[in-house]
């Protein structure tokens, strides 16, 4: 409830009567975030950008995330076996990703906004146990387990 009494709304695209310029303000500032957003993900899992780990690249030792860029190429190419030496938590953090970024691209079409998973609960501890198989995934391979550290 508002101070007003009355129920807090999201706000609604303008009419037609409202002019076109208003109109297409909105939709830019529904579409062209999620879009770019959309972009990036493609271009960065297809390896046309090569992206290097900041993490390895300032302190010399991979994330929980190294090898995620190369292993999901590698699905994505149909080479199922490389991928899994790669990370070995593909088949898991990929769908995962793809789950969390079509909730968020509807959640701002639908709210103007991004912050979909962490509002529903599923999303959310979905999430958190993926960071915490991650973070034993990484530190079991800083002692050799699954292949050991990804390669530079």
């Amino acid at each position: 409830m508002s101070p007003s009494g009355s129920e807090a709304r999201p706000p609604e695209a303008p009419s037609a009567s409202a002019g076109g310029a208003s109109r297409y303000a909105w939709v830019k500032a529904r579409l062209v975030p999620p879009l770019l957003l959309l972009a990036s993900a493609v271009l960065l899992g297809s390896g046309v950008l090569p992206f290097p780990c900041p993490v390895r690249a300032l302190t010399g030792f991979p994330c929980p995330g190294c090898g995620m860029t190369r292993a999901t190429h590698l699905v994505l190419h149909g080479d199922l076996h490389g991928a899994l030496a790669t990370h070995p938590l593909v088949l898991v953090l990929f769908p995962w990703a793809l789950v969390l970024l079509v909730a968020e691209l509807v959640g701002h079409a639908r709210r103007g906004r991004f912050v979909t998973w962490v509002e529903h609960r599923p999303l959310r501890l979905g999430t958190y146990a993926i960071v915490v198989a991650a973070t034993v995934v990484w530190i079991a391979r800083f002692f050799g387990a699954f292949g050991g550290s990804v390669p530079a």
